[in-house]
């Protein structure tokens, strides 16, 4: 059978079952027609939401610490007290980044012209790329540099304006916690306003990244969490895990200076204090708190300085950035161990981190001082790496536990892009199965329809 014949069978056919043809021919139509519309439809929504706007704000992978600090929704402000130590990490990556920022930012209620309405302040540099992202529509994008004739330039959309009641070269104010957990209250001035691409932009304003690094009492040597974006985003998982590898802390300890006699300083963690007690055999009266409140002097060290339960202790120790600091420790409790090498000061983790939070140089810090390795996991670190997280829901859960079992290290955190908008990618395939589902089985229906017919 050629060619020609089969053509003309395939015409008289259709003009034979001219109404089931029909119908097939507008199911056909009217799938595809869906299946095209919500393919186009989630397209536009991923290159908006996830390419502009995900990608702009937390990049291919973000490398967070969480510190001791807790914000108004609970969670720990973030920020490095070293910014040479996380730069050090992710220089090996030079040729895979194309660009990284650090955070400084702020989440508040922003106060109008009698209304108010929550909104994520966001330091930035300048540049024409930035106002190019922002598309400025009122307002001389130079302003947003002019610290000294302004109060805090401010860039918000021209929504967030009519909604709070204010236009161009109006104050804004808005009160939020600083670094040290300290309430900074400050004005702002609207410079500029713009007109995102997407609504999702609506609750985001840009300051100039100095001033808001100054209002969240940030330190020349401190920065916030880092946002990078890769050359190739296919490379974000395997970056993430060598990033994490690099970032395995050490147990801590601290050189420090008492009654003139060189003695090291350790932490131990409240969660399996009961195992640590265990390992060593302590001294102290009925009525203290160890697991929260312990300062453990071993028995060698008591015996030297003739120190005794309830004396006070003060120890002076090299800080990284500001001099020398001085401490004083209350003793209440005596402890005996072959487990160290060199009998540390035990301090429980709530104070220890606190007293180190203006870092220790790296010459006093050390980490070879336990010799029986069943103790390593009683001991403090230098900070704490996070589980890794695979879905925006362990993202989640991640923090619910942090706040109901604290831990008082600064803690790091390393996710991409895959898990913190796993949530929002995951809806959009949903999106795509269902109109499948949805157009297979209106194809279905109307195909049984033209067997009967």
């Amino acid at each position: 059978m050629n060619f020609k014949t089969l053509l003309y069978i395939g015409f008289r056919n259709l003009l034979r079952q001219k109404r089931r043809n029909i119908l097939l021919g507008l199911g056909v139509a009217i799938g595809m027609l869906l299946l095209v519309i919500t393919g186009s439809f989630t397209k536009g929504l991923h290159n908006v939401v996830v390419e502009k706007w995900l990608v702009g704000m937390s990049g291919h992978i973000q490398i967070s610490a969480i510190g001791p600090v807790s914000d108004f929704y609970g969670r720990g402000r973030s920020y490095f007290r070293d910014r040479s130590f996380v730069e050090g990490v992710i220089q090996k990556y030079t040729n895979e980044i194309s660009y990284y920022f650090y955070d400084a930012s702020a989440f508040v209620r922003l106060i109008g012209n009698k209304r108010s309405d929550l909104v994520q302040i966001v330091g930035s540099e300048s540049g024409k790329d930035f106002f190019d992202f922002l598309k400025i529509i009122e307002g001389n994008t130079w302003d947003f540099t002019n610290t000294t004739k302004f109060e805090n330039p401010i860039i918000m959309t021209i929504d967030k304006a009519k909604y709070l009641r204010v236009k161009l070269y109006d104050r804004v104010s808005a009160s939020f916690q600083n670094l040290r957990g300290q309430v900074q209250t400050a004005n702002f001035t609207i410079v500029a306003l713009s007109k995102p691409d997407n609504s999702f932009m609506d609750w985001a304003a840009f300051v100039p990244l100095e001033n808001m690094r100054k209002l969240l009492d940030f330190k020349p040597y401190e920065v916030g969490s880092i946002t990078i974006v890769l050359n190739d985003i296919k490379k974000a998982i395997p970056i993430s895990l060598e990033i994490r590898e690099a970032l395995k802390p050490k147990i801590l300890g601290v050189n420090a200076n008492l009654n003139n006699k060189n003695v090291l300083i350790a932490a131990y963690w409240r969660k399996g204090f009961e195992g640590f007690t265990n390992s060593i055999k302590i001294n102290s009266l009925p009525e203290t708190n160890l697991k929260k409140n312990g300062v453990l002097v071993s028995k060698k060290l008591a015996d030297s300085l003739k120190l005794k339960i309830g004396d006070e202790i003060t120890f002076s120790y090299k800080t990284r950035f500001v001099g020398e600091k001085k401490v004083k420790l209350k003793v209440n409790a005596i402890y005996e161990s072959e487990g160290f090498l060199n009998e540390p000061i035990l301090v429980n983790e709530k104070e220890f981190y606190k007293i180190f939070e203006d870092l220790p140089a790296k010459g006093v810090i050390s980490s070879d001082f336990i010799n029986d390795k069943k103790l390593n996991d009683f001991i403090g670190t230098e900070w704490v790496l996070l589980p890794r997280a695979k879905t925006s829901e362990e993202v989640t859960k991640i923090y619910e536990e942090l706040k109901k079992n604290p831990i008082y290290a600064d803690k790091i955190m390393i996710t991409t892009l895959y898990e913190s908008s796993s949530m929002f990618l995951n809806f959009l395939s949903a999106i795509n199965i269902v109109s499948l589902i949805f157009a297979s089985f209106l194809f279905l229906i109307l195909w049984l329809g033209w067997l009967i017919l």
